[in-house]
């Protein structure tokens, strides 16, 4: 069964950036978030490409996959929370590294949350969930 937003007190929807190089993948999570009317999809292909993104749409949330064509997710995260604004949005890790230790060291890396690929549709849901109780 899908999950509907469990926080009711945002009444508005939230943006989510989803930096990705790989197309299926995004139009995946692009899918699997249409069903939610809480939140409205932005993407973009390049670490880079995000950044600039990010920058222009303000996402509440970012996922972000680790292994990107020009700068690592790592990179990504370490930018991104250089920009005013960004030292506290929700950024969760995508990524087929899925060992406990590369988990640990993305949440260490200060991420919000980390999901491995495949994504499991109710661990997305359950990621961004978390992330907006976490907004204020």
């Amino acid at each position: 069964m899908i999950s509907s937003p469990s926080n009711k007190d945002h009444q508005q929807r939230v943006t989510v950036l989803y930096i990705e190089d790989d197309s299926a993948n995004r139009q995946l999570v692009q899918l699997i978030l249409a069903r939610r009317e809480d939140i409205r999809f932005f993407e973009a292909e390049t670490g880079n490409a995000g950044l600039d993104m990010a920058k222009q749409f303000q996402p509440d949330i970012i996922l972000l996959d680790l292994s990107l064509p020009d700068i690592s997710g790592f990179e990504v995260l370490t930018q991104l929370r250089q920009i005013n604004g960004y030292e506290a949005t929700p950024v969760i890790a995508v990524s087929g590294d899925n060992l406990p230790e590369d988990i640990q060291l993305g949440m260490q890396a200060g991420f919000h949350g980390y999901l491995t690929k495949p994504i499991i549709i109710a661990e997305l849901y359950a990621a961004l969930d978390q992330a907006l109780a976490s907004l204020p």
